[in-house]
């Protein structure tokens, strides 16, 4: 069975986050991806939640999580780690579970599965 290949094309900036379990489960991805599950999500969700506005762009969202996390230190690789943030976004924007055979709360990334809030995948 072949796959069609399907390219899409979002700007960060003008994607708005529609839900409050959307924008957290956002915050969680680029989080993990960016810093890894040794940074617990608790420590920042306050934080980064009362820096954005309730339909924030990806761009907005990704900047406080790095503002939030900053506060606490330097961090280590900061380009990398923006890099893992992007790609990480750029699957739970765009990701259709359904091609994937999996769940619609649910995207893949390389050998990781992570919920994400239902998203219809832009056209």
């Amino acid at each position: 069975m072949q796959s069609a290949t399907r390219s899409v094309s979002l700007d960060a900036a003008t994607v708005h986050l529609q839900t409050d379990r959307e924008v957290d489960s956002a915050i969680d991805t680029v989080v993990t991806f960016a810093f890894g599950t040794a940074e617990p999500i608790d420590r920042y969700l306050f934080r980064i939640r009362a820096a954005l506005p309730s339909r924030p762009s990806v761009v907005e969202l990704v900047e406080a999580v790095f503002q939030v996390r900053r506060e606490l230190g330097p961090i280590v690789d900061e380009r990398a780690r923006r890099d893992d943030a992007a790609m990480a976004m750029a699957a739970f924007l765009t990701a259709d579970p359904s091609e994937m055979g999996l769940p619609a709360a649910m995207f893949r990334l390389g050998r990781e599965v992570w919920l994400t809030p239902s998203r219809t995948p832009p056209s």
